[in-house]
């Protein structure tokens, strides 16, 4: 149903990552354990026992839903029972392109509420040189999954950290730390899988903001999707409305993103 082939990268690659991260999820962590759910080219987590909302919404995701094939009530229902019945907030971020065009008003009819976008930024991959910025960029492994976290996992509960933790060495994930004068000051992270590259897991430390940590990360990871042989590079920033970009969007564009589509973002 996505009517390109730059809405099936967008859409194949946030759901491995989505999909990649939920199965990422210490066995401990959380009771009963994340489930990972499917249905009609639809993808949807089910994590209990989160107690912050906003966090509950990003960990309890619907994506997809309408793109390979048209919607129906039937499926809808059944996905808003599955966090409902457990009464887990959660957020369905819908794409432009799904189906059938009743959807919207079925989410609504639903008491679902639409105040949020999200812009899907999309650039094309060419081999560079590696940027030369004022910072040291690295790539980390495991040893430096926490400080990672604690640096680019902004307002994530503690009781989260292992879960983001455990995604720093795993097969297709990248994570990095920007230093300056051997301090680390700034983490991002890249999700590759088929060839197309997802932006994700930034922050940058208080006293260093606004110093261009993320402007050079950004560039770094570019470098990197053309190492790794990325055909694309795709990152999603939250938007209050579609009219007012906020600044992870306008860095994004700076550094050669266009804005590809916006999906309206339903809370419920």
């Amino acid at each position: 149903m996505c009517p390109s082939a730059i809405a099936q990268d967008i859409e194949g690659i946030e759901q491995a990552a989505y999909a990649d991260t939920l199965l990422a999820a210490p066995a401990v962590l959380l009771q009963p354990p994340p489930a990972l759910m499917q249905g009609a080219g639809a993808l949807w987590g089910v994590v209990a026992g989160i107690q912050e909302h906003g966090w509950s919404g990003f960990f309890n995701q619907v994506l997809g839903l309408g793109l390979a094939a048209p919607a129906t009530e039937t499926l809808v229902d059944s996905i808003l029972a599955s966090h409902r019945d457990a009464h887990i907030p959660f957020l369905v971020a819908l794409s432009p392109h799904a189906q059938p065009d009743q959807l919207p008003r079925w989410l609504r009819d639903r008491k679902l509420v639409q105040q949020y976008w999200l812009a899907q930024c999309y650039r094309t991959v060419e081999p560079t040189q590696a940027p030369v910025t004022p910072f040291d960029i690295q790539r980390i492994d495991a040893a430096d999954a926490m400080r990672f976290v604690r640096i680019a996992a902004i307002g994530l509960p503690s009781a989260l950290h292992p879960w983001i933790a455990a995604l720093v060495g795993r097969a297709g994930w990248h994570h990095y730390l920007a230093y300056r004068d051997g301090i680390s000051v700034a983490g991002a992270a890249m999700f590759i899988q088929d060839g197309v590259g997802y932006l994700t897991w930034t922050g940058t430390r208080p006293a260093s903001r606004r110093q261009g940590a993320q402007t050079a990360l950004i560039a770094h990871r570019l470098h990197e999707a053309g190492v790794y042989k990325c055909r694309a590079v795709v990152a999603e920033t939250f938007e209050a409305t579609r009219d007012q970009p906020g600044v992870s969007c306008r860095n994004l564009v700076r550094a050669g993103f266009h804005v590809a589509y916006y999906k309206a973002l339903y809370e419920g």
